[in-house]
């Protein structure tokens, strides 16, 4: 298959890449695309090219595919195979595109040759000299009417008025420990995550948990005045929010990205700080010192 001959089946195959978004990694040269499917073979993998020339110049980048199991989950509900609340995720892949112009449009497909390639979608490399900068911020959505709102809402902003990345301040599904709220909340916020950085961090409902281990490594947080020992992501325990938006984000030399869901960037004359309320942020913990040395 060549650049001018693109496999483009059914979208509703589930091998065909679905919910692509974009995650910022902090490097002005640098853009990270993550998409579902059902199959991590062959490899996943991106085409880009600058908006102004042809597909013809596209440059190519392979990825890496990541899932979950129940046993990963840490408690019920989210772990239970019974009445369809844990269901195959299927796979996440990433990838990054490289040795992008700052502040330049480019075009891009996710996919392979073998079950085919996404749509275009289009989006604006970071700056890397301080500008004014149009961004989105919000925080609590879930797949309802108002949810749906939002996210049109979201994409009109980007397109119509020029923001540049959105930040969404954790609950984000409430997916609650039904696996299947994630696909419908992914297909709902894609279209204006494929087209501008959609930047995430974790609330309560999807991470907060009393038993088992988070992806972070980090002790889970249910002092009696916080949470008063409830487990508000039903035993997700931040995994599906990590495979499936949080392992791309930025990392940084102070010990924030990574495994963490606390990390910052800068885009233009913005210095972005993107905290998790979910684990510890007292003086002396992890967090804190992070936030101090940043």
């Amino acid at each position: 298959c060549s650049l001018g001959e693109l496999v483009v089946p059914s979208h509703d195959a589930p091998t065909t890449p679905k919910q692509p978004h974009l995650v910022y990694p902090g490097i002005p040269s640098k853009m990270r695309v993550m998409y579902v499917s059902s199959s991590a073979s062959p490899l996943p993998s991106v085409k880009y090219w600058k908006t102004n020339e042809s597909e013809d110049t596209a440059q190519v980048a392979l990825g890496t595919s990541a899932t979950y199991d129940q046993t990963q989950l840490c408690e019920e509900s989210a772990n239970q195979v019974a009445q369809n609340l844990f269901r195959d995720p299927g796979f996440t892949h990433t990838i990054e595109m490289d040795e992008l112009v700052p502040d330049t449009r480019y075009t891009y497909r996710v996919g392979n040759d073998e079950h085919g390639w996404s749509d275009e979608h289009n989006f604006q490399s970071a700056p890397n000299v301080p500008r004014t900068v149009r961004f989105v911020g919000f925080g609590d959505q879930s797949f309802s009417q108002a949810g749906k709102n939002t996210s049109y809402y979201v994409k009109k902003e980007i397109e119509e008025n020029g923001s540049e990345f959105t930040l969404h301040f954790g609950d984000l599904g409430y997916a609650l420990g039904k696996a299947w709220v994630w696909d419908r909340w992914g297909s709902m916020v894609s279209p204006g995550a494929a087209i501008a950085p959609y930047m995430v961090t974790v609330g309560n409902h999807e991470l907060d948990h009393t038993q088992g281990n988070d992806p972070s490594g980090e002790e889970a947080f249910n002092p009696w005045w916080w949470n008063n020992g409830r487990h508000a992501s039903n035993g997700e325990c931040g995994v599906p929010t990590f495979v499936r938006w949080g392992s791309a984000m930025p990392n940084d030399n102070h010990g924030g990205g990574g495994n963490k869901m606390w990390y910052s960037f800068d885009w233009g004359n913005v210095h972005v700080v993107m905290m998790d309320s979910e684990h510890d942020w007292q003086i002396g913990s992890n967090q804190h010192t992070w936030l101090d040395k940043g």
